[in-house]
């Protein structure tokens, strides 16, 4: 219970101090991106050891895009949902994903209040990318058959190694107009984006 209240607590702490941060982000170029960790070492690695629990367990499976109508594997990339029924073997996981998304839910209603966000309709996915040339394609995160409610944040959490630019692996940020950037994220960074501004 001490370790839930703690996680929390970390979370709250992370949105106080980045919040106004990724709201201007989001204001002025559609995404923001954090320059540093927001979770404390000890909870970055305490996530990405229950990631790979869920991954030795076999709860991944092939993540799937779509072209259109026909839908094809991502080479090298697996996915999963954080939801109860993984509680017994990502506890933290869990709880991280519920307090994380009911504070930046609040930030981004506050900021944005005609996003209009549902407290009702909150979806999430877990990536997993084993190396190998793993890559996501530019996307847009809304107006595709695969997702219905029309994404109206999408937030990123990195739980990878020490990163070196030789891995690859930037994430490219695209805006409004010519309002691009490219991000190398270390582990416990942050991205986020309006999808309906930007193709993350």
């Amino acid at each position: 219970e001490d370790e839930v209240r703690a996680l929390g607590l970390a979370v709250i702490s992370a949105v106080e101090r980045h919040g106004p941060a990724l709201v201007k982000g989001l204001r002025e170029s559609g995404w923001w991106a954090s320059d540093e960790s927001v979770l404390p070492p000890a909870l970055r690695d305490a996530l990405r050891a229950e990631v790979e629990a869920l991954w030795s367990q076999g709860s991944f499976q092939k993540s799937q895009s779509v072209r259109g109508t026909e839908y094809y594997d991502k080479e090298h990339v697996y996915a999963t949902e954080v939801d109860g029924g993984k509680y017994d073997v990502a506890p933290r996981l869990v709880h991280y994903t519920v307090d994380a998304t009911r504070a930046i839910s609040q930030l981004i209603s506050d900021a944005f209040p005609e996003a209009r966000l549902s407290s009702e309709f909150i979806g999430n996915k877990l990536n997993m990318c084993v190396g190998q040339g793993a890559s996501f394609a530019p996307h847009l995160d809304i107006g595709v058959a695969e997702k219905p409610f029309n994404r109206k944040l999408t937030l990123l959490l990195y739980l990878n190694g020490p990163w070196r630019p030789e891995l690859g692996g930037e994430l490219k940020l695209i805006g409004e107009g010519a309002n691009e950037a490219e991000v190398a994220l270390d582990s416990g960074a942050v991205a986020a984006g309006l999808p309906t501004s930007i193709a993350p």
